[in-house]
This record gives C-alpha cells, sequence and structure tokens, in this order.
C-alpha cells in the first residue's frame, strides 16, 4: 500500500519540525534525542563509560516509546487506507495534537514534566517516520539519507555528466530539506536555550498546518 508522496512545502515543514524538537529535546534534557533515537543508543554507551546517571537511562527508555509511536501510526494509516478515507490525515492530526500536548505541559511548573514532554515528542516523531514507510520521498526526520543523495545527485549533474536518455538528477528538493533542517535545529536551540519547552508552540502550529493542508488535499482528491 502507498499513498500519495508529500508536496515540496510540506516535506520541509516536517523537516523543520524535525530538526526543532530533536534539538530542542537534546539541549532541555541533557542530550536526548526525539528524532534519531538510535543515537541515543550512542550516548547511552559512552555515559556508561563515564557513570551512569539517573537521567541517562531515558536515553534507553526513547526507543520502545518511539516503537509504540510507529505501532499506532500505522494501525491509523492501514484503516484509513482500508476505509479508503484519507490515508494521513488522521495520522497528521494526532501528531499535532501531540505537539500541542507537549507545548500546554511546558506552562507546568514541575521539573519531572520535562521528561513527559520528552517522550510524547518521542511517539509523534516515531509516527511522523512511519509516514514514509506509506508514502514516497525522503525522511523528512534524519538527514542522512537526504544529504547521501543529495550529494550523489550534485556529484551526477555537476561532475558526472547524464546521457541525454537518463533522467536528470534533481538535487533542489534535497537542498531545500537540508536547510529546512538545519533552520529547525537551530530556532530549536535558541528556543530551549531562551525558553525551554515553551517555544514547542512553533513546531505545534506547523503541525497543525500540516495536518490542515494533507486533510484539505485527500478531500479535494475524494470530491
Amino acid at each position: 500500500m502507498a499513498a500519495p508522496p508529500f508536496a515540496r512545502k510540506t516535506q520541509q515543514a516536517l523537516t523543520f519540525m524535525a530538526g526543532f524538537c530533536d534539538t530542542a529535546t537534546f539541549i532541555h534534557v541533557g542530550g536526548v534525542f526525539c528524532a534519531h533515537v538510535t543515537g541515543n543508543f550512542v550516548l547511552f554507551a559512552a555515559s556508561i563509560a563515564r557513570g551512569l546517571k539517573t537521567e541517562d537511562y531515558l536515553k534507553v527508555l526513547t526507543f520502545p516509546v518511539f516503537v509504540m509511536g510507529v505501532i499506532l501510526a500505522t494501525h491509523l494509516i492501514v484503516r484509513s487506507m482500508r476505509g479508503m478515507t484519507g490515508a494521513f490525515s488522521t495520522t497528521l492530526g494526532t501528531i499535532s495534537a501531540l505537539h500541542w500536548l507537549a507545548f500546554l505541559l511546558s506552562f507546568t511548573a514541575l521539573h519531572s514534566v520535562d521528561v513527559t514532554i520528552t517522550l510524547i515528542l518521542v511517539v509523534a516523531l516515531g509516527m511522523q517516520n512511519t509516514l514514509h514507510h506509506f508514502a514516497p520521498g525522503p525522511l523528512t526526520t534524519v538527514m542522512t539519507g537526504t544529504v547521501m543523495n543529495t550529494s550523489a545527485n550534485l556529484t551526477k549533474k555537476y561532475l558526472i555528466r547524464c546521457e541525454s536518455h537518463e533522467q536528470q538528477p534533481q538535487p533542489l528538493p534535497g537542498l531545500g530539506m537540508m536547510a529546512a533542517f538545519l533552520l529547525g535545529c537551530t530556532f530549536g536551540a535558541l528556543g530551549a536555550f531562551y525558553g525551554g519547552f515553551r517555544y514547542l508552540v512553533l513546531p505545534a502550529a506547523m503541525s497543525l498546518w500540516v495536518a490542515w493542508s494533507r486533510a484539505r488535499g485527500e478531500s479535494a482528491s475524494r470530491d
């Protein structure tokens, strides 16, 4: 089963959100990724070498929580496809609700709420990752594959001349996503440093636009 690919602006918005949230939790919660959860294994192993602290166990906890997000998104998407309803609108709406919940919890005075917010974002980013299992296109949550594909396309376009009958490489979409990710990381870092998690309002607002935009597109395609 496959769904239509995301529009370029939607890809860039999702990429910005991932970069913002990943950097915000990394800075605000002492080195914990919410999107690049496999990186938390590396950080946990490094923590073993220097001596484990209580907060280090959160790095390992992100993995099963991330899987929960994948399971939830898969269930929602498959059910939507079988019911011939919007493939992604329900899932994107759920992701948006999680982002808004994380933002609203940031106004709670309890220090322990930071852990809760981080785990909520892990679920949201796990769900966002799962979107790309069903729709063609590059991942919006981690940039390793995008950097590789963009570099290869630039090489083929400018260093290795393609034959006239070959499809011309398109590096611009990848460059746009990399720029959006860098911008998200920058804003996430500044937001976490100056305002903690309260600046999560930015990816929350963006997630609402993404969900609305996709729902409108899926509704139009059914008419």
